[in-house]
Formats: structure tokens, sequence, C-alpha cells
């Protein structure tokens, strides 16, 4: 069974020490997907924080951790839009941590190339 995490700004951790993949910071309106009982559901969402890894979600939902979802977007400097996978790891009000999941090389050759042109801008 999975525990909702939620911490204040002050209780915060820091794991970037730790982390697999460097977050890279941006903007990206999307689309969440959710599948339930009512069938396809589309909210619009607002993406933060983006890694090869997942990357960190507004949406004015109650998604629960663990939920499955797809996020439809494009990152910057794309053309290419993307239909990802991803797991609910923690939340925090409305904002979630969300891992993607199932992610092919040419997905990861995107995120990777849009948070290298973005590192350089910054």
């Amino acid at each position: 069974m999975h525990e909702e995490t939620q911490l204040g700004q002050e209780e915060r951790a820091d794991y970037s020490s730790v982390r697999r993949w460097h977050r890279c910071k941006v903007s990206l309106s999307m689309r969440l997907v959710l599948h339930g009982p009512a069938g396809v559901e589309y909210m619009y969402a607002h993406g933060r924080d983006i890694s090869e890894g997942g990357m960190a979600v507004y949406v004015p939902t109650e998604l629960n951790v663990g939920d499955s979802a797809a996020l439809e977007f494009t990152v910057p400097y794309s053309q290419e839009k993307m239909l990802l996978k991803a797991f609910v790891r923690n939340r925090e009000g409305f904002r979630y941590g969300i891992e993607f999941i199932d992610l092919g090389q040419r997905e990861r050759e995107l995120i990777s190339g849009s948070c290298r042109a973005l590192m350089l801008l910054q």
C-alpha cells in the first residue's frame, strides 16, 4: 500500500545528490490522460522540473500515490509530441511527482536534448 507524501516547504528534503537524472527547469503545458471506470478523461496540467526519469506536474484533481496516467506534451526545442506512461510517486497539494515508465530511447533523447539546450541558455 502506498502512502501519500506531503512535506511543507521548510521540511522538503534535498535529494539532488542522490537523483539518478539531472532535473531541468521547464514550464510545459500538457494534457494528463486518465483511464477510469467512466472511461478516458483528459485534463490540462502544467509540468515543471523534468528529467529522464519523471517530472513535477501540477493538475487540479485528486490523484493518489501509485495511480497511473499518461502525459501528452512537447518538450522545448522539439516539434515531436510525446505520450508517456507514468506513475504518481508523491504529492504535495496539487503538485505531483510523476515517474515515467517504459520510456523509449527516442523519448529519452528528446528529453535529454531539450535539457541540454535549456542548460546552455540558463
